[in-house]
């Protein structure tokens, strides 16, 4: 093939400078020029199955807090409803010992007179009742007529007590109730008693007395 020992010395070389692909399917070295130039990316993410673990975890917590926060609630609207009763109370009986005059506190759904009924949910009225006759007798002796004091909740009195009337030196001889504050389906939450010396204390838990009509 070769005419001339020269010619084939030269076509071995030419061989040998060729270079061959390497099929090394081993992993390159972190030190390798190339991988340093083209580091791999990472791939970020969950799987299926990390996924379904967080819902699991995450609906475990949320049926132990709501629970938990709807009692907050609860306990929370008893306390303010217990202070609204408080204050009206405090009211009625301040003013009968200021003006010197028996004052009444009853349930109403008119504003202009008492309904006779121990379902204190509704309207409340706050008046004079300076000759006994169990009502306003002039405009002038309404101290105050409320729309529902205590929104969302249900009150109930003792049965037979339909009113709170304070006298002059602030008893409230004859006229002692209890007042139950039930949540809106009947649920029990706390009740206010009056005594006959005229004085309430708010009572939270324990047994409350009725909670229906």
């Amino acid at each position: 093939m070769f005419s001339h020992p020269l010619q084939r010395h030269r076509h071995c070389k030419a061989l040998a400078s060729i270079t061959v692909p390497s099929h090394d399917t081993r992993p390159m070295p972190a030190s390798h020029p190339d991988r340093r130039r083209h580091p791999i990316a990472r791939q970020y993410g969950v799987s299926m199955v990390e996924l379904l673990v967080c819902i699991c975890v995450v609906a475990t917590l949320a049926g132990v807090a709501v629970p938990q926060f709807a009692s907050m609630i609860e306990r929370n609207r008893a306390i303010a409803a217990s202070n609204a009763v408080m204050a009206q109370l405090y009211l009625a009986r301040t003013t009968a010992v200021n003006r010197r005059a028996a004052t009444v506190l009853c349930p109403s759904s008119n504003g202009a007179q008492c309904s006779n009924g121990t379902d204190w949910s509704k309207d409340w009225l706050m008046f004079l009742d300076r000759d006994g006759n169990g009502r306003p007798d002039a405009a002038t002796d309404i101290i105050r007529a409320d729309q529902q004091p205590v929104p969302g909740l249900q009150l109930f009195s003792t049965s037979g007590r339909t009113r709170i009337r304070y006298l002059a030196d602030g008893r409230s001889t004859g006229s002692n109730l209890t007042l139950s504050i039930c949540s809106g389906n009947g649920a029990p939450l706390s009740k206010v008693v009056i005594n006959n010396a005229g004085r309430a204390r708010s009572q939270r838990g324990g047994h409350v007395d009725r909670c229906s009509k």
